[in-house]
């Protein structure tokens, strides 16, 4: 450990052992360590993704899982803004779950309705975000990921969490993969997606 705390490979092995995963580094163009956690039969990786624009570096973190879905979904659920606001009155989709905090705090988007609704109904999903307002997730194409994971192709399915940071803070990626393993639990649980119990 150097004079101003761990470096990163140091910090991903501290992450690592506390939530039960381990480090690999996994051959792509970048290169990347990967944190994985195995998980109902689905691994959950975070990585970072570095972009350099001039003089500027962007460092993306990423905390996601590949998914085998059983029925087509689509979620992308972030907190309301003053622009998501300005959005939605010029149309922009945003679905009411039923539970008023919820709806209120956050923006709600995805296909088919139904089972958005269904899927983000179940209360430890709702509750827990609600205590942690600055969390956000897609489930989506894995257009965004394939650059950062080879074995993601822009057509896979993924469910994932993204932040402009380099994480490194143990307590929030562990409560961010907490997060995603009750996504997942609620996905399986609704029969969306193939996993184990």
């Amino acid at each position: 450990m150097g004079l101003l705390g761990p470096n990163k490979s140091e910090s991903y092995q501290l992450i690592a052992e506390s939530i039960g995963g381990s480090v690999t580094e996994e051959e792509s163009l970048l290169k990347t360590a990967c944190i994985s956690k195995p998980y109902r039969g689905i691994t959950l990786k975070m990585r970072t993704y570095t972009v350099s624009t001039g003089g500027t570096m962007i460092i993306t973190t990423y905390v996601y899982a590949a998914l085998t879905l059983l029925q087509p979904i689509k979620v992308n659920v972030y907190a309301r803004s003053f622009l998501a606001d300005l959005g939605k009155k010029l149309g922009m989709q945003d679905i009411e779950v039923g539970y008023g905090p919820f709806d209120d705090q956050f923006i709600i988007q995805g296909e088919p309705l139904t089972r958005v609704k269904s899927f983000l109904s179940r209360s430890n999903i709702y509750h827990f975000m609600l205590d942690h307002p600055k969390l956000h997730f897609k489930i989506d194409r894995g257009k965004e990921l394939k650059s950062i994971d080879k074995g993601i192709s822009k057509d896979d399915p993924v469910i994932y969490y993204s932040e402009l940071d380099d994480l490194r803070d143990i307590e929030k990626v562990k409560m961010i993969f907490n997060f995603l393993e009750r996504l997942i639990d609620g996905l399986i649980e609704e029969e969306l997606i193939v996993g184990s119990s």
